[in-house]
């Protein structure tokens, strides 16, 4: 009987400790994730905004070399010819307009969001 209540009054479970000890490394573990995904995010929205401002100066560098070196007057003289239709001039990062550059037409085109800009 003694040895019945023994196996009984005895204590199985997690100590209080234990227990912080793992939320604790949960915890740590959660922020390394977030914080890796948060950086992935914003190294694919640079490269995708990269590749669109690089898709634009090649349609732009396309249109002048059919128009005898002239520069289109804006960037929408570029669909549907040199750029689909449902291409937007924006950064997909911030939705905001690539900016036009050029005083006859448009020679070049920049991102308005910091850091899209380095090749």
């Amino acid at each position: 009987m003694s040895r019945i209540r023994h196996l009984l009054s005895a204590e199985e479970g997690f100590t209080l400790l234990e227990l912080a000890i793992v939320v604790l490394i949960l915890a740590i573990l959660i922020g390394i994730v977030v914080a890796t995904y948060q950086a992935s995010t914003r190294l694919m929205s640079k490269t995708v905004c990269r590749a669109n401002l690089r898709l634009i100066r090649g349609a732009i560098e396309t249109y002048r070399s059919v128009n005898e070196g002239q520069n289109p007057p804006n960037l929408d003289y570029l669909k549907p010819d040199y750029i689909k239709d449902t291409f937007e001039f924006k950064c997909s990062a911030t939705e905001q307009a690539y900016i036009e550059i050029g005083t006859a037409g448009v020679s070049d085109v920049k991102c308005p969001s910091l850091g899209h800009e380095e090749f």
